[in-house]
């Protein structure tokens, strides 16, 4: 990857302008003696489903590798036993080759579901390896949650039809739940498809590779500045985006700049607050304009906002 488009990149991301927000999305940690200390707790949630640690290496060939002998084999057909983090990213990859936001979401929150129904990998703590297999609707039934996923699918399937709805209710989710591994993969999910729809064709192994290296530069991003700094990564993957077109940028040297760039960013305080501020409008409640248009005229709305209209015939 030619170092002048990342350092386009981040010039672009540099002269980004914040957009007025009502919320501050660092009130939980701006007085936190150390910026790196939910790096340990955040690792320690994927480390549970066999995730590595190692969030700011570049993608390598083992993974590749890996991806391939797991599609090639089978291993991605229901029913196999897969960790979670693989799962995920899986069904976002075979999400991301949907024509349209509304079926994305759709896709993804059937592949959701469908994960939460899998047998789970017994966790390596002593107890009896089984697996547990339990239903979604029994999960929901008795108020208790299975797997992280079972949450994900939930809350994906009440807000799939607005996707900004959805990137802010996974933020949320990721406030209420700090060490659950899936909501990561999910909002860098939401990003990619927001943003990169043009750099997302080829095979299915060549989106879940930009799909493991979106969801690091999430999770990177997420460990040094909290869950709501991942409400940049639409920002920042918009600019690569721009920049990868304008230059043409082959789309299989996206992830490993994605990841480059993400480290970057996510050593600059000031840059990653203020790319999370331009991705959230602001949070106010809907609002009633009536407006008035005289015949014959033809007049364009522009709302920054979620607004009703009434048009009322007299």
């Amino acid at each position: 990857m030619d170092q002048p488009f990342e350092s386009d990149v981040m010039d672009d991301l540099a002269a980004e302008t914040p957009l007025s927000s009502t919320r501050d999305l660092y009130d939980n940690y701006e007085d936190t003696e150390d910026e790196y200390d939910g790096e340990d707790s955040f690792a320690e949630g994927l480390d549970d489903y066999g995730d590595s640690r190692d969030h700011l290496s570049d993608l390598d060939h083992s993974f590749d590798q890996a991806i391939h002998q797991e599609l090639s084999t089978g291993a991605q057909t229901r029913g196999a036993v897969r960790s979670l983090p693989n799962a995920l990213e899986a069904a976002i990859a075979a999400a991301l080759s949907a024509p349209s936001t509304d079926t994305f979401l759709r896709r993804l929150s059937q592949g959701l579901q469908e994960i939460a129904s899998e047998p789970i990998p017994a966790r390596k703590n002593g107890q009896r390896s089984t697996h547990r297999k339990t239903s979604p609707k029994s999960t929901i039934a008795s108020g208790r949650a299975i797997t992280p996923v079972a949450n994900l699918a939930a809350q994906l399937a009440r807000s799939r039809a607005e996707p900004q709805d959805a990137l802010e209710a996974f933020l949320d989710l990721a406030d209420a739940e700090p060490d659950n591994p899936s909501v990561a993969p999910v909002i860098a999910g939401l990003s990619l498809h927001s943003t990169l729809a043009d750099h997302l064709g080829g095979t299915r192994t060549q989106r879940q590779r930009l799909v493991h290296s979106v969801s690091q530069a999430t999770q990177t991003i997420a460990q040094h500045h909290g869950s709501q700094a991942m409400a940049a990564m639409p920002r920042i993957l918009d600019v690569v985006q721009r920049n990868a077109s304008a230059q043409q940028i082959p789309p299989s040297e996206l992830p490993g700049a994605i990841q480059r760039i993400t480290r970057q960013v996510a050593a600059n305080d000031d840059l990653v607050h203020r790319l999370a501020q331009t991705t959230l409008p602001p949070a106010s409640a809907p609002t009633k304009q009536r407006v008035t248009v005289t015949k014959g005229t033809v007049q364009r709305l522009v709302f920054d906002r979620p607004v009703e209209l009434t048009i009322r015939y007299l």
